[in-house]
């Protein structure tokens, strides 16, 4: 380890179980560190929960259905020290969305400290737009860039993004859609410029 003292901790959950039938779940954690050395990690977390295994087995759907999910955004400069704040929610509940998450966090901070966030929505009812791809940024000492966490994509398969930047701070981000030209699965790529997709490479 060259030299240096590692240490680890867990991060708690921001949700409360609703419902003993209700599970609590973390992950794909996305992490960075800014210049003053602290640590930072998106992930998310949702509250689900299985039908009756007997239902699935006779052809029935089964879970996990998802209740309510959020992205969460951890930060700490070392230790058991670890600071906590959700930052997007999708509760079924509100938006009136069957089994609906956000899912594939992603972070990258670039070399003036600014923080990009990638994250996509889904939910299994709405057809037509199943899946959206949102952008965010958080400038220190200045605030979000934007209101509403802008759409980078609307697709029924848009999802798991990737997000890069260059050494000039240039934010990229890449994804799987469904490129219906030649209907098969594809991988786009966009420069993000003021919370959009500037051009779109497939």
């Amino acid at each position: 380890d060259d030299g240096h003292t590692w240490s680890s901790t867990t991060l708690p959950r921001t949700y409360t179980n609703q419902s003993a039938a209700y599970t609590i779940v973390q992950g794909d954690p996305s992490a960075a560190v800014d210049s003053e050395g602290t640590g930072w990690v998106l992930y998310h977390e949702v509250e689900s929960y299985f039908v009756d295994p007997y239902s699935a087995q006779h052809g029935c759907n089964s879970g996990p259905f998802v209740v309510r999910s959020r992205i969460v955004l951890a930060s700490t400069t070392g230790g058991a020290s670890v600071q906590v704040e959700p930052l997007w929610e999708f509760d079924d509940n509100e938006t009136g969305l069957e089994n609906g998450y956000l899912d594939g966090p992603k972070l990258v901070i670039t070399p003036d400290d600014t923080m990009h966030f990638a994250w996509y929505e889904y939910h299994t009812v709405e057809a037509a737009a199943a899946r959206r791809l949102h952008y965010a940024r958080y400038v220190p000492g200045i605030g979000w860039g934007f209101g509403e966490p802008p759409t980078l994509a609307e697709d029924k398969q848009a999802g798991w993004p990737h997000l890069f930047a260059d050494v000039a701070g240039n934010v990229y981000v890449g994804w799987t859609g469904f490129n219906t030209a030649t209907a098969s699965y594809t991988l786009f790529l966009c420069p993000v410029v003021d919370g959009q997709c500037d051009d779109i490479i497939d």
